[in-house]
């Protein structure tokens, strides 16, 4: 396999980094990476990049990752579609408003629960 270079951008805050570049042929974003710490205060602060990533650089284009074994757990719940490009299987994140009414319907089931 062949080395090959990759511009990317990094966005973070405190131990909470994501790295993406703009693809104009796929069009849309790819997170080519993510690293957080393990601390609760970290992954709270990945969730301010990944809402910001989405609502100010995304916007209305589309998200495609790579389910890796540290972003499984970050976006396997949130496929939209599976494409291949380039050799790689990548998946296509779902919308930000989507997955963020879909988090309330879930918010809204577990309240019902605990509610009885």
């Amino acid at each position: 396999m062949d080395i090959k270079f990759q511009r990317c951008t990094a966005i973070h805050k405190g131990n909470a980094f994501m790295y993406y570049f703009y693809d104009k042929n796929l069009p849309g974003y790819f997170i080519t990476s993510v690293a957080i710490a393990e601390t609760v205060e970290d992954k709270r602060y990945f969730m301010e990049v990944y809402e910001y990533f989405c609502t100010e650089i995304v916007r209305d284009r589309d998200i495609y990752c790579v389910l890796f074994a540290n972003t499984v757990g970050l976006f396997d719940k949130y496929m939209d579609t599976t494409i291949e490009y380039q050799g790689k299987t990548l998946h296509k994140v779902k919308k930000y408003e989507d997955i963020r009414i879909m988090q309330y319907y879930v918010a809204q089931q577990l309240k019902e629960v605990a509610n009885g």
